[in-house]
This record gives structure tokens, sequence and C-alpha cells, in this order.
């Protein structure tokens, strides 16, 4: 029969697994993950001191988080460090340690002086841990260890405890590498999509001065005024196209928002700009009104970036008049639609273009969900909403 004590102990490991999830699908930065989850162990397992290490691209352990942890045992020098990850990459099972006393009595510890030394330095504040390798993807991406100044045995239980917090750190790492690998495909998205720009407005521009050029020399040559005159006022034309574009280009390459601005500020000025640079009008609808968007550095990025490449869309290709921005934020979600009265398309017959592709990228990747609706002449509008 279960006690009353077991019940409340198994009501808190829920709890804080539920926390733990809770916190894993958030946007905290992983050290702010981290921190959360090797907190858990010193509350439920009565531990004295508890640390997640990771192995650098050296193999070399570093502390990514701790709890209760003396300074001086995150330190080890090279022999350390290899013992420890030929230790976890040969067997990536818990390994238990009951009493250090016993450990230092080894020919592994005593054969090496390093070892020794650092295991003596342990033994002297902690006499039992549990290490449970982090593996992500096959590979051992480091450890969790919780450690306790008493010897003492480990009920089953608790080593699967431990190995769940584990399990969860790696989830961690993995989800902050799928995060930088998408982050490096939309950075080299928006390099391939800049020099597209380039290509489609100002190389193009330029090509056409060089030829108004070289006919404004061959009327000058044979004194015909008035077609020189003509060539040259359409190359200041192009010129001036050319200018904008660079300017437009070069203003997508600046973040307003990471000036100490926040998510609205950058876009009333970017909104601004485009309306004094070309005829199109915008509404930009901010709920609530008095909101400022103060949202997750990641989020106000993606959002900013969606609406200029929406915008980028609408000037190149809808011939829109006017176009509508309403940006929603709950508790909950941050939603927003940008709408154009443009001619539109049938999506069921235009594929979707890099754009609009990297537009649900960015959503995708923060859990966050794109539409698009249009039809022929009757404009486009874009959805997007991402979780807060």
């Amino acid at each position: 029969m279960i006690s009353e004590s077991d019940l409340t102990q198994h009501t808190r490991m829920i709890d804080a697994m539920h926390n733990v999830l809770r916190v894993l699908n958030s946007n905290r930065s992983l050290d702010e993950i981290l921190a959360h989850i090797i907190a858990q162990p010193g509350q439920l397992l009565r531990c004295d001191a508890a640390a997640i290490y990771c192995l650098d691209q050296d193999q070399r352990f570093y502390v990514q988080a701790s709890e209760g942890m003396d300074a001086s045992l995150t330190i080890f020098d090279d022999s350390v460090n290899r013992r420890f990850a030929e230790q976890l990459s040969a067997d990536p099972q818990p390994a238990v340690v009951t009493d250090c006393e016993y450990l230092l009595q080894t020919e592994a510890v005593q054969r090496d002086p390093a070892v020794l030394a650092y295991f003596q330095q342990l033994a002297s504040h902690y006499r039992a841990y549990v290490a449970v390798p982090i593996v992500v993807r096959e590979t051992v991406r480091g450890a969790l260890m919780v450690y306790y100044r008493q010897p003492r045995e480990f009920a089953p239980d608790e080593i699967s405890l431990i190995t769940a917090f584990s399990d969860q750190a790696a989830l961690a790492l993995e989800n902050t590498w799928l995060h930088e690998q998408a982050r490096q495909h939309a950075i080299a998205g928006e390099r391939d999509r800049i020099a597209r720009d380039l290509h489609d407005s100002v190389t193009q521009a330029l090509y056409g001065i060089a030829l108004c050029t070289e006919a404004s020399i061959r009327h000058l040559a044979s004194g015909d005024m008035p077609a020189a005159a003509e060539s040259l006022h359409h190359m200041q034309g192009l010129a001036h196209d050319a200018l904008n574009e660079m300017r437009a280009l070069i203003y997508q390459l600046h973040s307003p928002f990471l000036a100490g601005r926040d998510l609205a500020e950058a876009l009333r000025d970017r909104t601004h700009v485009i309306e004094l640079q070309s005829d199109l009008r915008i509404d930009l609808r901010i709920r609530p009104e008095e909101d400022r968007l103060q949202v997750a550095p990641p989020i106000a990025e993606a959002v900013y970036r969606i609406v200029q490449e929406a915008l980028n869309n609408v000037l190149k290709h809808s011939g829109a008049a006017r176009v509508c921005i309403t940006l929603e934020k709950t508790a909950r979600c941050l939603t927003v639609a940008i709408a154009d009265d443009g001619q539109g398309f049938d999506p069921r017959v235009q594929p979707r273009g890099f754009g609009l592709a990297h537009m649900a990228e960015r959503a995708q990747v923060l859990g966050g969900r794109f539409e698009i609706e249009s039809a022929p002449r009757l404009g486009t509008t874009v959805y997007v909403e991402i979780p807060l």
C-alpha cells in the first residue's frame, strides 16, 4: 500500500516534470532552461549539489549549469577530462558511486596522479554521486551529476529520476542545436535573397545606366543633342532607382529594435520609410494600442523580418496601393496579419517563392503558424501566429 509520504513525493515529481516540460516549450535561453532543470534534483532528491557538464569541440568538459556546486571541483585538467570523456563514451549507462573513498583505491584512479588528486579533492567535499551521460542523437554531449556529502546507496527510482532529468537536458541541447541550424539556414536564405534583389534591381539598373551612357556618347558625337539629353534623363532615373534600392537593402541589413527600440517602434520606422520612398500607403495597427510589443528578441526579429519580407513582396509583385498590418498581443501568443489590395494570385497554381518560404520557416522555428490567403484581383493576406 502506498503511504501518504510516497504519494506526496510522487505528486511532487509529476509537478516537477510538468514544470520542466513547460520551460522546455518556452522561448527561454538554454542557460535558463538548464538552470531550471538542475534545480530539480536538490528539491526532489535532497542532493547537496548538482551540475550539468557539457563537452566542447575539443572534448573538454565545462560546467553549463550548477546548483550548490563547489567551484574548485568544476575545473579539470587534461587527464581528468580524458578519463571522464572515455568513461562516458565507453558506457552510456549511469555511473553510481556510493562512496568516493572506495573509488580512491581503484587502479584506474591510483595510476594517474592528476586523476587521483581530483578525486581526493572530490571526496573531501562529496562522498557519493551519480553521473548520467547526456546523449543527443546517439552522441555523448556531456553529463548530469548529483552529489551527496555522505556515503549512501541509490534506489532504482532515484537513478531513473536523475536519468529523466538528463534526458530533458539532452532535449534542451538538441532544441538549441536545431534552432541554431535553422538560424544559419535563415541567414543563408537572407544572403540569397539579397543577392537576388541586387541582381534583379541594382545590377539591372547599373547595366541600364551603362547602356544609356554609351548611347549618350554616340548622340553627342553625332551632334544629336535632343537624343543625348533624353538618354541622360533616362540614365538619371535609373541612377535614382538604383540608389533607392540600395538604401532599402542596406536598411534591411539593420535591425532597429536591436538598437534599443521595441518591435512597435521598429515597425513604425520601417513603414514610414517605405511610405516616403514609394506610393504605397501603410496602415499599422497594434492591439492593445498602448502595447509596445515587448517580446523576446528572437520573436521580435522573426516578426520584423516577416513583415519586412511581406512588404518587399507587396512592393515588387502586387501592384497594391494600400497595406494594412495588424499586430495583436495576448497572454498566449502574438498574431500578425498583413493584407494588401493588390492583384493577388492563386496559391494552388503559383508555388511559394523564396520569400514566402522564408517567412513560413521563421514562424515555424519558433513553434508558430504561417498561412497565406490570396486570389487573383482580390489581394493577399499573410497570417502569422507565434506563441509567447
